[in-house]
């Protein structure tokens, strides 16, 4: 049971969480009380109810005294009553009463009553007590809650195939949200709002959410994800069964349509109190990689942590939308695109001696024997390609001059593009201007053929690929670029019997890291693991025939991955 003292304590701390006057050190002792202390969790409710009763009843005064409000107002407040009751008092036409005639009073007899003993009833006592406490209480909040204000509280500073369907405002980048307005309906796309309070929110369609203030909102279905600086702690998220108040925090929410609640917490901690508003039950922290899930009737219950169930970062300038993959596609990555996402299989290749990008393979590919490095421009995830040949010196690796000094002597000649997809049909102009159509087949390792949903990059003896690693970390929203993985191999389609010597390389800014000599009696895929250093610029692949001849030097990349290493 709770002394006068710490009642009034307590009370303090409520008006400051709701005027927005609480230090995080004051924040974070009501929230370990309201965890601990199951009265103080039913008095933080009765405060809760009783300013959403007063609300709702202030509300329903708007437009109460009809003509008293100028058309379009949206605000009804005491002094307002007041002055339309004064200038209704003035206006009202005079009613005369007229006076009747008391009749005359007849003395008949004074009668002594004779006192009887006093008894006091000890139950109207107490309820006349509660009452004076309720009484107490409703002025109390009245006097310190301000009234429901609309006002502007949060920026929409990105969106993606987004469409708000409950408003006749036109909404876009740069739009200022207003709190205590109608729900806002996203039917689909994606939103990003950034409130004044700090608090960064996602919001993928479709959802309706409400703004009630600069550091509250309430998610009454949908998913959301939140990212919120220490400096903004507290901000709340109300769902119809719970609330989660964030100590500087990253979180997602899902509210179903029948109002059950997923929570995941990603990173720092939060207050999850589950239960309707004026019902809650018992609070609990939530750490990293923890996540709930709560029922309607206010219980919470443990489920997987799912690190790829919110949209975490979005941009519309580069058409990122990112779930937090820790994972790069390099295909993907290779064609031009993200790494992540809806992944194209349209044949790619480039040509090695020119740059020349070859999205169709019925383009001939045009045989150059300059030997030079050749950048890409409209593809900003690889540097340039080349011929290799250490006879003629050190070979050029990328645009920033780098160079491949143990790069081996080469016949200096290459029999097909660097393909990012495996197919087996491609026009090929040879050095003698001939034009060639080969039968190709789909790259096979350990039994697995790789083509379409399988990805893989095939390298044919002589060429040479650079990736730039510093815009490649452009598209990872958050983490490290810290590795790549593949499985490497000659393809199993070429006869062990024609085989001949070929070398596979990779590079990082110059640097040999890894070397794979294969000959005809090794042809056993080798599944890599390679860390990159976070200064990291360039990673290059490499493709030389080993000094004797090209023929069927088919390197197969299998599967290559850029790993993600999260902050």
């Amino acid at each position: 049971m709770m002394t006068p003292e710490q009642k009034k304590d307590l009370y303090r701390l409520l008006h400051g969480l709701v005027e927005d006057m609480l230090t995080a050190e004051q924040f974070k002792r009501l929230d370990e009380w309201l965890g601990s202390d199951a009265q103080a969790r039913e008095i933080y409710a009765d405060f809760m109810q009783i300013g959403s009763d007063l609300q709702y009843f202030q509300a329903s005064l708007n437009g109460a005294i009809s003509g008293q409000i100028a058309a379009g107002s949206e605000q009804w407040t005491d002094s307002a009553i007041w002055n339309a009751l004064s200038e209704a008092e003035k206006t009202a036409p005079q009613v005369v009463v007229e006076k009747i005639a008391e009749p005359e009073k007849e003395f008949i007899q004074t009668i002594k009553v004779k006192a009887l003993p006093r008894k006091i009833n000890t139950a109207s006592i107490y309820w006349l007590m509660v009452s004076a406490a309720a009484l107490v209480a409703l002025l109390t909040y009245i006097y310190y809650v301000p009234h429901a204000v609309s006002q502007q509280v949060a920026t929409l500073t990105d969106c993606i195939d987004a469409e708000l369907v409950n408003s006749s405002e036109e909404f876009g980048v740069g739009s200022r949200l207003v709190s205590h307005t109608s729900p806002l309906w996203l039917k689909k796309g994606i939103i990003k709002i950034e409130f004044d309070y700090g608090a960064e929110v996602i919001l993928e369609g479709p959802a309706e959410i409400k703004l009630e203030s600069a550091e509250k909102m309430t998610l009454a279905y949908g998913r959301l994800y939140a990212n919120i600086p220490e400096y903004a702690a507290g901000f709340m998220v109300s769902t119809p069964y719970s609330k989660v108040i964030d100590m500087g925090t990253a979180f997602g929410v899902k509210v179903d349509v029948d109002g059950v609640t997923d929570v995941h917490m990603f990173k720092g901690k939060a207050s999850l109190i589950p239960g309707a508003s004026g019902k809650t039950g018992s609070g609990e922290t939530l750490t990293p990689r923890q996540a709930r899930r709560v029922s309607i009737d206010g219980q919470a219950s443990r489920i997987e942590f799912g690190p790829r169930t919110f949209v975490r970062r979005i941009s519309s300038e580069k058409g990122i939308v990112w779930r937090g993959e820790n994972r790069l596609d390099v295909v993907n990555i290779a064609k031009g695109q993200k790494g992540y996402g809806p992944k194209s299989t349209s044949f790619y290749a480039i040509n090695p001696s020119t740059g020349q990008v070859l999205s169709d393979d019925g383009m001939p590919t045009r045989y150059n024997p300059e030997f030079q490095y050749n950048p890409l421009e409209d593809n900003a995830n690889v540097d340039g390609v080349f011929v290799p040949d250490g006879s003629r010196g050190p070979v050029v690796i990328s645009s920033a001059g780098h160079v491949f000094e143990q790069c081996p002597d080469t016949t200096a000649r290459w029999f097909a593009p660097i393909l990012m997809e495996p197919t087996t049909k491609m026009i090929l102009q040879q050095p003698d201007n001939t034009i060639w159509m080969p039968d190709i087949s789909l790259p096979v390792l350990n039994g697995v053929t790789y083509g379409g949903i399988k990805p893989a990059m095939v390298l044919h003896a002589n060429c040479g690929l650079t990736f730039d690693l510093s815009h490649i970390r452009t598209l990872v929203p958050e983490g490290n670029l810290s590795g790549f993985t593949a499985t490497l191999g000659i393809s199993e389609t070429v006869d062990k019997h024609i085989l001949h010597a070929t070398d596979l390389w990779i590079l990082v800014d110059g640097t040999v890291c890894y070397h794979l000599g294969q000959d005809k009696f090794k042809i056993t895929p080798q599944q890599i693991a390679l860390d990159l250093p976070g200064n990291a610029r360039f990673m290059t692949l490499v493709a030389t025939d080993g000094g004797e001849t090209m023929d069927f030097d088919w390197w197969v990349v299998a599967e290559p991955q850029f790993v993600i290493d999260e902050h």
